[in-house]
């Protein structure tokens, strides 16, 4: 099942039927190939990175089982050359399969930086 991306924009994160946060950004691979993961900002403000392949989708939610997968690694792979798509209308016009392929391939697109401002000391 092919999945807008658009759509995970503002879902609500949950665990365990608690929502611990909102989609704000979807990562994509530095070929702009597949989806490797979602920008998760929590209740206080802190963004964490969800992998793709730790998460399942329903109508109205992303879904996970362990908050263990929320990890603090994001800004990691924006440093190798991974994307932080933010852009709802971008998005709109892409397509992700469940092991996060992007169909149809995603055109060079510029991006802003994900995470920034948000680290704490």
């Amino acid at each position: 099942m092919h999945r807008s991306l658009a759509q995970l924009i503002g879902a609500r994160c949950v665990i365990h039927d608690v929502a611990v946060g909102e989609v704000v950004a979807v990562l994509v691979d530095a070929d702009c190939s597949r989806a490797i993961g979602l920008d998760v900002r929590l209740p206080d403000g802190a963004h964490r990175f969800l992998p793709w392949v730790a998460v399942e989708f329903d109508d109205r939610h992303v879904r996970s089982h362990s908050a263990f997968l929320l990890v603090d690694v994001g800004d990691s792979y924006v440093r190798l050359g991974a994307r932080a798509l933010h852009d709802v209308d971008e998005l709109a016009r892409l397509r992700a399969e469940p092991d996060g392929t992007l169909q149809p391939a995603l055109p060079q697109v510029v991006s802003s930086p994900l995470f920034a401002g948000t680290r704490s000391g």
